[in-house]
């Protein structure tokens, strides 16, 4: 079980982020990101920033390792390597400690929507447009700054509304699946 791995995740409700796409691994678009990470955990939220490949070459071309460093004394934040098996994903995905994905994946968007979970995609658009227009269960959070990552993510969180309607959202991609 994943929550034999991270036993942390079974405190509250857990924001997963997996950010890997090369368009978001540009200086201002990286930092942005990491400053909305930083201001999350600062105002309470429980973040798991995993550190994939692309992810951990920015971290080091930026210098950024030791702002991620630094949070890792904050008891809502955990930062890990890739999970050991993609069941564990799925585990927690389907938790009742999972708040939401902020993801910049295609794939993951496809998958929240199926697990009937939040999805907060960074980027500027998406490839799977369904998920927003059709279903209404991944929202865009374009990342032009911290300022408008931590906006957006509150926008979210503290409606209550705003999170039934997505999570009850329109599954999409058959049965079965």
């Amino acid at each position: 079980s994943i929550f034999n791995v991270y036993p942390q995740l079974e405190n509250g409700k857990w924001t997963r982020v997996d950010i890997h796409r090369r368009d978001n691994l540009t200086p201002t678009r990286f930092k942005a990101i990491i400053g909305s990470i930083k201001e999350l955990v600062s105002k309470g939220y429980n973040i798991n920033f995993i550190e994939m490949s692309a992810t951990r070459f920015a971290l080091d071309h930026y210098h950024l390792r030791n702002e991620i460093e630094k949070l890792q004394k904050n008891s809502n934040f955990l930062f890990t390597k890739v999970w050991p098996e993609y069941a564990h994903v799925i585990e927690f995905y389907e938790s009742e400690h999972c708040f939401a994905a902020f993801t910049d994946s295609g794939c993951v968007q496809e998958e929240m929507n199926e697990l009937g979970q939040l999805c907060l995609t960074c980027r500027f658009n998406t490839d799977r447009p369904e998920t927003i227009k059709d279903a209404k269960t991944n929202l865009i959070v374009p990342p032009i700054n911290t300022e408008i990552i931590v906006k957006m993510f509150e926008h979210v969180s503290k409606n209550e509304v705003l999170i039934k309607e997505m999570i009850s959202g329109k599954k999409l991609y058959g049965e079965n699946v």
